[in-house]
């Protein structure tokens, strides 16, 4: 309930554009346009511990970095929607790319998890919406898609900003735990928002590997990747 009143207020007040700050928010036209132009790329090079598939939505930069940040901080609950079209675009590609047996079959999104801390202090989960959202739209085209929110923390973690990517490394290793997927639940693609060293990506992977074989991921996809990667810097 809180969360549709949040969506409502945000769709009915007067708000800025999260792309370029200039009216028509959340999302201008022509920023949303310019979500919708993205087209998804391999990621190169590919973070060790990650799938051998890793796609990207975009760039982090322009409408893409504002939107994510806005949505992620700020609570603005309808960019899921474009967020996910460019979230649902990166999945669609990591698939293709893994061959028609995976292309073709049911398929599992796993979001990397957010600390509990991060969800009461912004109120949702970011990037488990997105994965709805894309998750939606990928089944209105005829895939087979659900979501799963695998993965937890099993201990405490410090905040990701301002390590350098040895410290990312040593702050999650084996931080994670994972469920395993159920039997029908086709193959699993894990998710992130954004890929700056890698290393949630990786623990996340490996996480998933422990709980079983059949959860073990055979993609990856992300939202966004900086322009210079590794970098480092994002909250989660």
């Amino acid at each position: 309930m809180r969360d549709a009143l949040r969506e409502l207020a945000s769709l009915l007040l007067p708000v800025d554009c999260a792309g370029c700050g200039g009216d028509g928010g959340p999302l201008c036209g022509r920023c949303g346009a310019a979500l919708t132009a993205l087209r998804p790329a391999a990621v190169v090079p590919r973070p060790a511990g990650a799938p051998a598939v890793l796609w990207s939505g975009g760039g982090y930069g322009g409408p893409l970095r504002g939107a994510l940040l806005a949505h992620k901080e700020r609570g603005a609950l309808p960019l899921c929607r474009p967020l996910g079209g460019v979230l649902a675009a990166a999945v669609e590609a990591a698939l293709a790319a893994c061959g028609p047996r995976v292309r073709d079959g049911p398929v599992l999104l796993v979001p990397a998890p957010s600390a509990r801390a991060a969800v009461a202090r912004r109120g949702h989960d970011p990037l488990l919406r997105v994965c709805g959202a894309a998750a939606r739209q990928l089944r209105a085209r005829g895939r087979r898609v659900g979501v799963a929110p695998l993965l937890r923390h099993r201990r405490a973690v410090a905040d990701q900003v301002g390590l350098d990517a040895r410290g990312r490394r040593a702050n999650l290793d084996r931080a994670l735990v994972a469920a395993p997927p159920g039997r029908r639940s086709g193959c699993v693609v894990v998710v992130d928002d954004l890929l700056t060293t890698g290393a949630t990506l990786a623990e996340c992977c490996r996480a998933l590997r422990a709980s079983g074989a059949r959860a073990a991921p055979v993609a990856a996809a992300v939202i966004a990747t900086p322009q210079r990667y590794p970098i480092g810097g994002t909250r989660r």
